[in-house]
C-alpha cells in the first residue's frame, strides 16, 4: 500500500539526514533560501526529513495509524486509481502546509522547519471526515474524532499566533483544514454524510 511505501521512504530519507547534515540542509524548509534561490522543492522535501528520531517515530506512527484506513477509503471510492489519488492528496498537503511559513518568514534567514506533520494532520482530518465519531486516544485521554478535531483546530489557530515553542503550528493548522476540505471536494457525498452523522447520530460514549 502507498501508506507503507511513504513510511519506508520517509524513514530512509530521515535516517540518512540524521547522519549526513548536507542532506538535511538541502531538504529542509528554509523560506529565505527558497525565496532567494528559487529552491521551492523544499516545500515538498521538508516533509521527508525530521528533527530527531522521536519526531520521526511520532509522525510515522500517526500517519500509519490513520493513513491505512484513509487509503482504503480512497481505493473504495476511486477504484484502482485510489492509491495514486491518495498519494497526490498527501503530497499536495505537505507542500501547502509549508506555504504560510514561507510567506511569513521568506526574509528571515534564521527560520527553518522539517517534518511530515502537515501531511499527517491532513490524513487525520480526512479520517475524521470519514468517521466523525471514531475513537481516539490523545495522551491516554479517550475522545471522539470530531471532538479532537475541534480542539486541535482551536489550539493550532491560537498557537500559530502566540506560541514560542518552535513547533510548526501553522503547518498543522493548514494541513488539517486542507486535508478535510480536499477530501470533501474529492468526495462531496462523504461531506453530506458527515453532516448527517454530526446532526443525527449519537456516539456510544
Amino acid at each position: 500500500m502507498i501508506t507503507t511505501i511513504i513510511c519506508v521512504i520517509t524513514g530512509i530519507i530521515s535516517g540518512a539526514a540524521f547522519t549526513q547534515p548536507n542532506i538535511f540542509n538541502q531538504l529542509m524548509h528554509h523560506p529565505a533560501t527558497e525565496h532567494r534561490r528559487g529552491e521551492y522543492w523544499r516545500w515538498l522535501t521538508a516533509g521527508f526529513v525530521h528533527a530527531d528520531y522521536m519526531h520521526l517515530a511520532f509522525n510515522l506512527l500517526a500517519f500509519y495509524t490513520f493513513g491505512v484506513g484513509v487509503e482504503r477509503r480512497f481505493i473504495g471510492y476511486f477504484g484502482e486509481n485510489g492509491s495514486y489519488i491518495y498519494l497526490f492528496f498527501y503530497l499536495v498537503i505537505i507542500v501547502a502546509a509549508n506555504l504560510p511559513t514561507y510567506f511569513q518568514h521568506r526574509f528571515n534567514s534564521s527560520y527553518t522547519a522539517v517534518g511530515a506533520s502537515g501531511g499527517v494532520s491532513g490524513v487525520v482530518f480526512a479520517a475524521i471526515l470519514f468517521n466523525p465519531w471514531l475513537e481516539m486516544s490523545v495522551f491516554i485521554i479517550p475522545m471522539r474524532g470530531v471532538v479532537f478535531g475541534v480542539l486541535y483546530l482551536a489550539y493550532s489557530s491560537w498557537a500559530a499566533q502566540n506560541a514560542k515553542d518552535n513547533i510548526g503550528h501553522s503547518a498543522h493548522l493548514t494541513g488539517a483544514v486542507l486535508g478535510f476540505a480536499l477530501t470533501a471536494a474529492l468526495m462531496p457525498d462523504r461531506l453530506e454524510q458527515f453532516i448527517m452523522e454530526i446532526r443525527y447520530m449519537s456516539p456510544y460514549w
